[in-house]
């Protein structure tokens, strides 16, 4: 469940439109593969699960939700996919 700000698509809810979100809401759900951690960043969030995928949401500026460069939000928790290209970011 994610609340609160959602100006970088943080919560991983599809959209920025609502700038805040007072209650909570379910963002991820998995009986076969279950969230096991969550880290936070004022922009981002990454799910980490029970398989050991890390998903992520929000501000990809810096490549911190592992999209394409071109992609400077993500808005729904994805798959993280780095290149090698010697720069990753840790969670």
């Amino acid at each position: 469940f994610a609340w609160g700000c959602n100006k970088f698509g943080q919560l991983g809810i599809d959209s920025v439109k609502d700038f805040w979100v007072a209650a909570p809401v379910c963002v991820y759900s998995s009986d076969e593969n279950p969230a096991t951690e969550v880290c936070l960043g004022s922009e981002h969030k990454v799910v980490l699960t029970h398989r050991g995928d890390a998903l992520a949401c929000g501000s990809n500026n810096f490549g911190q939700c592992g999209a394409p460069a071109i992609m400077t939000r993500v808005l729904v928790l994805t798959q993280m996919r780095y290149e090698n290209d010697g720069k990753h970011e840790a969670a």
